[in-house]
């Protein structure tokens, strides 16, 4: 009984995992604990530092306006010195960002460290990453292989948000920033256990924008300006969620418990993507998340922003799974891992930026409405995604 159990237990993860990956697994559990643990108060922190909403999105546009133009020559290090590398200096960054933002209580000039710090590290890490996962990956896994990373992510955004919570309900956000930086750092660790074999190569800077505008690409770019969604998702709704919430700990406790309803369920997505139509998955996933978004003007009760977190979650999930292990196909069957892998990244902050940029004009014009003309503009981004 036991061993049938396991033995159907067992489809829902890769049989061919290559060593480089699993040691990637366990940087990603770490790393995503510790980012996970503070990002989403940030834009609280922020607004606590005296930051208007519109200073907090002008802090986060300036980060990616900076990293969609030093994006290639993350690529170019990268390529030069080895992802594991580049993915490891981009820690360093990382941590220079966090004590940038504990800086800011007693200097408000830590800003202008802060915002080149994430935007660097933005550059190091996403080309190097999303590259691994499309060399190292298996073909025939390769769904499973991202719902299993996917769904670390998600364990790791479980135990992260609570710890953050309440970290800040015995303590205060230096406290937190300090366990935060001690977890990245030592999240360096599994890269370091199989030396990485590499052959340097080149990468073209201009190259880089010339196939961002390339027709052939059209469709696959705007697909990825459906994560404008995820800049309203990440920076905008913790805001409105602690709006109900009052207090740090409630939000952790609440995001934590919504996060953990979503993890089987994505190790079952993967193997269904494996198995199933790709595109298909990823149309249904991105059809269910638009329509969350829609129901997001709706919530005002703190079981409904339960409700409605835990399904965006999931929803999002759906997506993501096939979205992802599309990309990383592509990369090797045109055998330009590294150039897909940007094309990718400087697609999602262009979406990223219009996304900033639409929320400055509907605060502008219509400040009364504002959450609910947000969550419709997000729910519009979101069904770009199934354009792939």
């Amino acid at each position: 009984m036991f061993s049938r159990f396991f033995s159907y237990l067992s489809h829902f993860f890769p049989r061919h995992l290559a060593p480089q990956l699993r040691e990637l697994y366990v940087t990603i559990g770490i790393l995503n604990l510790a980012t996970a643990a503070v990002m989403i108060f940030e834009p609280i922190y922020l607004l606590q530092r005296n930051y208007q909403l519109s200073g907090v999105i002008g802090f986060y546009l300036s980060v990616y306006l900076i990293y969609f133009f030093i994006m290639p020559f993350g690529a170019k290090v990268a390529l030069r010195f080895g992802y594991n590398k580049s993915i490891i200096v981009s820690s360093l960054f990382l941590v220079g960002y966090y004590l940038s933002l504990l800086g800011l209580g007693s200097a408000p000039v830590f800003i202008l460290i802060a915002i080149p710090s994430l935007a660097i590290q933005k550059a190091l890490y996403w080309p190097g990453f999303h590259s691994e996962f499309a060399r190292y990956g298996d073909p025939h896994e390769e769904a499973r292989e991202v719902s299993n990373r996917e769904a670390i992510d998600i364990m790791a955004s479980v135990i992260g948000p609570f710890l953050g919570g309440l970290t800040l309900y015995l303590s205060n956000f230096s406290t937190l920033f300090i366990i935060v930086c001690l977890l990245i750092l030592i999240s360096n660790l599994p890269l370091l256990v199989t030396p990485e074999v590499f052959t340097p190569g080149e990468f073209s800077y201009l190259d880089a924008y010339r196939r961002l505008l390339a027709p052939e690409n059209r469709r696959y770019v705007l697909s990825f300006f459906g994560y404008g969604e995820e800049f309203i998702v990440l920076v905008l709704w913790p805001i409105y969620m602690f709006t109900f919430m009052g207090s740090f700990l409630s939000l952790g406790s609440l995001v934590a418990a919504s996060t953990l309803l979503t993890t089987t369920i994505i190790l079952y997505v993967g193997r269904l993507a494996d198995h199933s139509n790709k595109r298909d998955v990823l149309k249904i996933g991105s059809v269910l998340y638009t329509l969350v978004w829609c129901l997001r003007p709706f919530i005002a009760t703190i079981s409904g922003i339960f409700a409605i977190d835990s399904l965006s979650r999931l929803t999002k999930k759906i997506l993501t799974v096939p979205q992802l292990s599309i990309i990383y196909e592509r990369g090797r069957e045109t055998h330009h891992i590294m150039r897909n892998s940007v094309l990718f990244e400087m697609s999602l902050v262009i979406g990223k930026i219009l996304a900033m940029l639409a929320i400055i004009i509907v605060f502008s014009i219509w400040p009364l409405n504002a959450w609910t003309i947000i969550f419709i503009v997000a729910a519009l981004f979101t069904l770009l995604y199934s354009l792939l």
